[in-house]
């Protein structure tokens, strides 16, 4: 089972400054986190039982943590 994934707008501009930051820091670096960010959300659809669940919204939407390798 495969669940939808979504960001909230708060969420995905923080992501955005985050691909920066990696970027200023080495070249290449933004593009090898957002590839591992990818990963982990494809993970968690496809797996959402797999990862403990942190909160959930008053929408019922889940929150769960998983881990980048680095």
């Amino acid at each position: 089972m495969t669940l939808p994934v979504t960001f909230g707008r708060a969420a995905y501009a923080e992501f955005i400054e985050a691909v920066a930051w990696y970027e200023a820091q080495r070249p290449g670096l933004g593009g090898e986190f957002i590839a591992q960010i990818e990963r982990c959300v494809l993970l968690a659809a496809a797996q959402p039982r797999r990862y403990a669940v942190a909160g959930s919204s008053p929408t019922g939407f889940r929150t769960a943590f998983t881990f980048a390798r680095r």
